[in-house]
């Protein structure tokens, strides 16, 4: 039986082999990273403490902002431990196209993923994590955290 580490490792592969975009192979390869890591708690991808409850994340999503380690209680809307990217597109229309980008990027990379959508996000879900894709007013977040 193969794991969910390798089996993200062998769509990425896939993905490269058939000719998809060097975005999308980037995107695939470290998303084959950091799935894998979120029903462990997300810990090894912790660099530098950033304020309380925030960690500078070892690896960033491609064209990410910034990526972060949250850790802490769970709510809501902040479902924790988690992988938090930004995509910084304040003060343009370019919010749904690249929430937009990253759903496509996901579907190509993890075709098995559940997924559904409420107004302003996007949700993939599999046994090792949840994906989560948000759009506001002042940026696109990217959302990784474990299944519950």
């Amino acid at each position: 039986m193969k794991s969910a580490t390798s089996n993200a490792i062998f769509a990425a592969t896939l993905l490269c082999a058939g000719g998809a975009s060097a975005q999308d192979a980037a995107f695939c390869k470290v998303l084959a990273k950091v799935m894998p890591l979120a029903a462990q708690g997300l810990s090894a991808l912790k660099e530098e403490k950033l304020s309380g409850k925030s960690w500078a994340a070892r690896i960033t999503m491609p064209k990410a902002k910034a990526c972060e380690i949250l850790v802490g209680e769970d709510d809501e809307d902040m479902h924790q431990p988690s992988y938090s990217c930004t995509y910084a597109v304040a003060g343009t229309k370019n919010e749904p196209v690249m929430a937009e980008q990253l759903v496509s990027s996901v579907k190509a990379c993890r075709p098995d993923m559940k997924r559904w959508m409420t107004s302003n996000r996007y949700y993939f879900k599999a046994p090792e994590g949840v994906i989560q894709i948000s759009i506001s007013s002042a940026l696109v977040a990217f959302e990784i955290y474990r299944s519950k």
